[in-house]
């Protein structure tokens, strides 16, 4: 009770006012939002004597006030001259006005620095920034050095994303996504594979609301599955897209249960103000539409822990550290490596490339991962890794099931 009493006087902020205060102790509420005070009086019983105090400190807002508490009781009036009181009353965490990314680690690595969300989600109309913000994801938190790009909107004469997709066309959308989907199966039925020993990959699946649109269910469900097998295949997947409405794109809350949302300037104002939101968005409306209106970059960050919160972003290095860099090309119009002819002559560049990456290569890993291998069978391309070794091109290990094959750029 006193302390109230001490924290009205205070915001009241000087000794002729604390009569005032006083009053306010019992009459009303006094408190400050962002650098203005705001009074409200809920009874009359004590405004002769606030009127008497707010003549002597702030002149005519006094009668301000009294006119208030006989008038518009439980209305809130501004007062114009006081100034704010700094450090009296902590920062709303919901609305953060630091430039910052440092929210990234908050809601993707617990305190230890274990992981507590694996996948996140972009949303936001072109321009917004959805691309630039999922960039300095990666750039922040990845520690992988392959990421998958699927941009069936890619333009080469004016990229969006600082390195190349893996897929450009909607029409192979499915199929590239469906490959991935299988390279992650494959790694999990690969009892050689560890993840503590596998760095990460990052799958990036842009204009994801014209993929599900065009490929429908099945590319709903491939995705899913993606959601759902990646993060024990040491994968993480990052959703591009326009609409922060799940049902949008086909998918609901639980697909997303692993998923940091990230809305983006008016797509957010839009998420907060759809008459259908079922969370209070009280507390960041206007926000977001002061900072919209002043053409600040900003995001809406849903995390799978804790409250949602309005963060305003910094200028944004688009550059991409030398740790990460593309993954090998998966559309059908860029595949380098040719099915084995009745001669046994093909071109290994592909399987050459793979090795360098990831070192000893398997029969499956090398089915999953290179498009044109997909319809061969896996016994015939242990026979290729025999022919590459006759061939001086590497060397193999195991037997059976278990032949694997290594380039080795010394051999003789």
């Amino acid at each position: 009770m006193l302390s109230k009493f001490i924290s009205n006087a205070m915001l009241m902020g000087v000794s002729p006012l604390l009569l005032a205060a006083a009053a306010l102790y019992g009459d009303g509420a006094c408190s400050r939002k962002g650098d203005q005070i705001y009074l409200t009086l809920r009874k009359s019983d004590f405004a002769p004597i606030f009127v008497l105090a707010g003549l002597g400190a702030i002149g005519v807002s006094g009668y301000q006030f009294y006119a208030l508490s006989k008038e518009e009781k439980g209305q809130s009036v501004a007062m114009p001259s006081m100034p704010a009181i700094p450090g009296l009353t902590p920062s709303n965490p919901l609305v953060r006005s630091k430039p910052s990314l440092h929210f990234f680690k908050e809601v993707f690595l617990n305190s230890n620095g274990t992981e507590k969300a694996y996948h996140a989600s972009f949303n936001g109309i072109t321009g917004d920034g959805k691309t630039t913000l999922c960039e300095a994801l990666i750039q922040e938190m990845a520690e992988g050095n392959i990421t998958y790009l699927v941009n069936p909107k890619h333009r080469v004469s004016q990229p969006e994303w600082s390195f190349e997709p893996v897929c450009t066309n909607i029409n192979d959308a499915l199929e590239v996504l469906q490959t991935l989907e299988e390279m992650m199966m494959s790694r999990l039925s690969d009892p050689t594979f560890d993840e503590k020993f596998t760095p990460i990959s990052y799958i990036i699946i842009d204009e994801l609301d014209w993929i599900c649109s065009h490929h429908g269910k099945k590319a709903t469900a491939t995705i899913r599955n993606l959601l759902k097998v990646s993060r024990s295949a040491n994968f993480r997947v990052l959703l591009c897209g326009q609409s922060a409405q799940l049902g949008d794109s086909g998918f609901n809350s639980s697909d997303f249960r692993q998923t940091n949302r990230f809305i983006l300037g008016s797509e957010a104002v839009a998420f907060l103000t759809n008459p259908q939101m079922k969370w209070s968005s009280e507390v960041y409306k206007e926000t977001a539409k002061t900072w919209q209106r002043e053409g600040k970059r900003f995001a809406l960050v849903c995390p799978t822990k804790g409250e949602p919160f309005l963060q305003l972003l910094p200028q944004i290095n688009r550059e991409i550290p030398d740790p990460l860099y593309p993954a090998p090309k998966l559309g059908k119009d860029e595949i380098n490596v040719t099915v084995p002819n009745t001669d046994g002559g093909f071109d290994p560049s592909r399987l050459i490339e793979l090795s360098q990456r990831h070192g000893w290569v398997s029969a499956s890993k090398a089915k999953a991962i290179i498009w044109a291998l997909k319809s061969i069978p896996v016994t015939q391309i242990r026979e290729i890794f025999q022919e590459l070794e006759e061939q001086g091109l590497g060397v193999t290990r195991g037997t059976g099931e278990g032949v694997e094959w290594h380039f080795d750029p010394y051999a003789e």
